[in-house]
């Protein structure tokens, strides 16, 4: 992706396990996640749920967003491309250096009543767009291509034919945005208010 590489080491905590309870309840692709969302990736030890397509208010799609504010101009260095690095791409999007934008609406969704919701790093919403080409079995992985499939094109989950951003970075002017329906890779300017916004969670 451009020669950019993840320079970042995140270290997850895994919450005890209830007293009486022999073992932590175990997903699988495709099972609604414990913050109401589709179970689309297993990786790294981690499991990752997206929001549903009318989280931003009911019957409302997904909701557009600048990137950070007003957007250009505006570096958030410390970004990366990588699974598993879209949360600490959000943290860096917060108030103190976007006051409002895709990153901060994405923190704010309170699904399942849980606050650890981000926007998705370029890999992440990449394994989304694959996630939804072949929504009943293994997805692929690498680069997504083709259509989304047709009944979860219309289903909860659906992605509309337009580009989503990631949380990603790649200069001061532009940020990784993705049309799930194609499949395309953008470098979208910040300051486009005609994006729309996906959040994610990792548990």
């Amino acid at each position: 992706k451009g020669g950019w590489t993840c320079g970042r080491s995140i270290t997850w905590a895994k919450t005890p396990v209830a007293g009486g309870s022999s073992s932590a309840r175990t997903y699988a692709l495709g099972d609604t996640g414990p913050g109401g969302g589709l179970v689309f990736l297993i990786s790294g030890g981690l499991t990752y749920e997206m929001a549903p397509k009318t989280w931003s208010g009911a019957g409302t799609p997904d909701r557009v967003e600048r990137w950070c504010g007003d957007g250009v101009g505006t570096d958030i260095t410390g970004t990366f491309t990588a699974v598993g690095t879209g949360s600490a791409n959000t943290t860096a999007m917060q108030p103190a250096a976007c006051p409002s934008g895709a990153g901060v609406s994405a923190r704010a969704y309170r699904g399942g009543g849980l606050t650890d919701w981000f926007l998705p790093s370029q890999d992440e919403l990449n394994a989304m767009c694959n996630y939804s080409r072949t929504w009943t079995g293994t997805p692929p992985t690498g680069t997504c291509t083709g259509t989304q499939d047709g009944t979860f094109a219309s289903g909860t989950y659906g992605f509309a034919s337009v580009t989503y951003w990631s949380s990603t970075q790649i200069d001061p002017n532009r940020s990784c945005a993705q049309n799930p329906d194609s499949g395309a890779v953008f470098a979208g300017f910040k300051d486009n208010a005609a994006v729309r916004v996906r959040p994610v969670r990792a548990f």
